[in-house]
């Protein structure tokens, strides 16, 4: 009785626990990226402890590291519960299960990423994909959030997601544009093709280049791209 009146006061704050999740996978991806610019991984080896401790390191680069991991497992602790919960509350609930449980599905991927970025020297690629799960993790919990809270005040929600409108359509190919604008970035940060393509708008006063440089170039047409689709919006 005590664990159902349990399961029964959690699948009420779905919404609140959900909201925790989503704001702290989102302190991870930042801190990720303050934590892989500052190279501040290296100062806190192994995984998932910091040289086998459970205490943190001394210095502040390894302090970083630490609670960057440390975020990562309360995220992902939170993110577990809320789509277990969603499976045993909520399940004819779609908007809120399917982003869920496929968030949740993700993070587990992205665990044995951050592992294999830790352990070993990556090629960029992974990089870029370790970032692209991140934000998808993040998306798919935003919007499980907010279904869970327009459920959670309007006390009832649509049965699927509708894009009628060419606004929601142009939102949504704008999402997946600056996803992979993102994406891009990272590729183009983790395996120096920055230094290919110095000067700005085009590579050399060209749009022709070496292969970094075209990737360069891609990246920057995802920019002008975002930038458009986003203005678009307004």
């Amino acid at each position: 009785m005590r664990n159902r009146n349990l399961l029964d006061r959690l699948g009420s704050n779905l919404h609140h626990l959900a909201l925790a999740a989503s704001l702290l996978i989102f302190l991870v991806i930042v801190l990720g990226g303050i934590t892989r610019a500052s190279e501040a991984g290296t100062a806190c080896a192994g995984w998932p402890l910091c040289g086998g401790e459970l205490t943190p390191p001394v210095d502040a680069m390894g302090r970083l590291a630490y609670v960057h991991r440390l975020l990562a497992g309360l995220g992902g602790g939170l993110l577990f519960l809320a789509a277990g919960i969603s499976v045993l509350r909520r399940r004819s609930e779609r908007l809120i299960i399917l982003p869920l449980t496929g968030a949740a599905f993700l993070m587990g991927v992205q665990i044995l990423a951050g592992r294999l970025l830790t352990l070993s020297t990556s090629p960029a690629v992974v990089t870029a994909l370790h970032l692209g799960f991140s934000l998808l993790i993040l998306g798919l919990t935003t919007a499980a959030t907010a279904a869970a809270y327009a459920r959670a005040l309007t006390g009832q929600i649509s049965l699927r997601l509708r894009l009628n409108s060419p606004f929601s359509r142009l939102a949504l190919f704008t999402l997946v544009t600056v996803l992979l604008m993102l994406v891009s970035g990272a590729v183009v940060a983790a395996s120096g093709a920055t230094t290919a393509c110095p000067d700005w708008p085009l590579c050399g006063g060209s749009l022709l280049a070496d292969p970094a440089g075209w990737m360069n170039m891609l990246h920057r047409s995802l920019v002008a791209l975002s930038g458009l689709l986003m203005a678009g919006l307004l």
